[in-house]
């Protein structure tokens, strides 16, 4: 470790921070039944489950966070509380992973030009799904 990788570790970490701030600006929630999923769009220089984290960290109205990434990627993470199995919810997009954290990748790149038209199709599919399985 020398002063280079110092300097460049902390130029990383104020954009990666900026990432973070930017983030909460795209958030969007939607309830279904008795869930509330904020979704967002993340940058690449995040993580999915450090975008998720300060969605659901920042912001005390969301059951579940939804991060979209520019390259498709979708990651789920729920509250603690939180008894909805979103592996099942991802595997509806072709994902996968585990009841409180999953994701999934769409065919497709999501710009801040596409990304109202992406959400509406997953909240579409989202509706399918709740309406269909009541019993969530």
């Amino acid at each position: 470790w020398n002063e280079r990788f110092a300097l460049a570790h902390e130029q990383f970490t104020q954009k990666k921070n900026i990432a973070l701030d930017e983030l909460l600006k795209t958030l969007t929630i939607k309830t279904y039944l008795t869930n509330r999923i904020g979704f967002c769009l993340a940058s690449n220089l995040i993580s999915p489950p450090e975008a998720c984290d300060k969605m659901l960290s920042s912001h005390a109205g969301i059951d579940i966070a939804c991060c979209l990434f520019r390259d498709g990627r979708r990651a789920f993470r729920r509250r603690d509380h939180g008894t909805l199995d979103l592996k099942a919810i991802a595997e509806i997009f072709g994902g996968g992973g585990q009841p409180y954290a999953s994701g999934a990748k769409l065919a497709q790149q999501i710009t801040k030009d596409n990304y109202v038209d992406v959400l509406f199709k997953i909240d579409t599919a989202l509706n399918a799904h709740f309406v269909g399985n009541n019993s969530w």
